[in-house]
């Protein structure tokens, strides 16, 4: 195993999604200790059109 890299992270995921793909992404959101946000509109093709929006919340995460 190698040292990590200091690194925010971000889970977003779809609430348009199947359950496992709820469930895949609340348990990595877990493992890693980082943030999890379920965008209830989205599903797994549309969820990352928020970075097109220099306004989103997502844009504001990434460029913390």
């Amino acid at each position: 195993m190698q040292d990590r890299h200091k690194a925010a992270v971000t889970v977003w995921v779809g609430g348009e999604e199947r359950p496992s793909f709820l469930d895949q992404a609340r348990w990595l959101a877990e493992a890693w200790d980082c943030g999890h946000v379920i965008d209830p509109s989205k599903h797994h093709f549309d969820v990352i059109d928020a970075l097109s929006d220099t306004d989103s919340e997502m844009v504001a995460i990434v460029t913390k």
